[in-house]
């Protein structure tokens, strides 16, 4: 109303709404049109193999870009947190960053140095037990049975005769199963159950 008010007063053509709207789609495919016009001039200018070479780059970024979303983004920052954990000697921490980045620049490899190094320090701590656990983690390292027994061992010698025979069937050898037999002796010995022991 106001518009049309103005548009009196000025002798100007009233206001239509209705008329400014059906021009709308016009408008809107001059413009896509135009788009169109532009696209097609650059594309020529380009030519046919600049343009295949340009769609290649394109499907490549696209693949690096997913690739990167799904392979990178969510592994890498535990990787790198787990390399921070490690040399800070929190073995712990460590272990569980190296667990969240999968595979990610080698990171088994690093989960299993870091279950090596964890062992070692609670073995010279004395928590044979944990230190046990941590030795049978190490992937394909041979020398970890003979650490199994050396926890069992010093658990016998500490007189801890179930957590020694615990920590024994865990290795397979002649040398652990003779030292598992001896702890379940000694624990039946300590139950009182002679012909057992």
């Amino acid at each position: 109303e106001e518009l049309n008010k103005h548009a009196v007063s000025t002798q100007k053509e009233p206001f239509n709404l209705i008329k400014f709207i059906s021009k709308i789609p016009s408008h809107v495919l001059h413009f896509f049109k135009k788009i169109g016009q532009k696209i097609l001039s650059v594309v020529k200018k380009i030519g046919k193999k600049r343009l295949i070479a340009l769609f290649i780059c394109l499907i490549l970024l696209t693949a690096g870009t997913i690739s990167a979303v799904k392979f990178v983004i969510p592994f890498a920052p535990h990787y790198f947190k787990g390399n921070s954990a490690f040399a800070a000697m929190q073995y712990d921490i460590a272990i569980q960053e190296y667990e969240n980045a999968g595979n990610f620049f080698g990171a088994k490899e690093k989960l299993s140095n870091t279950h090596k190094a964890y062992a070692d320090q609670l073995f010279e701590q004395g928590s044979y037990v944990s230190a046990a656990e941590h030795y049978a983690a190490v992937q394909n390292d041979a020398s970890m049975e003979e650490k199994i027994i050396q926890c069992g061992d010093k658990l016998l010698d500490a007189s801890s005769y179930r957590a020694a025979a615990d920590v024994y069937e865990t290795v397979k050898s002649n040398k652990a199963d003779v030292q598992k037999n001896y702890a379940n002796g000694m624990v039946s010995l300590e139950n009182q159950s002679y012909s057992e022991a």
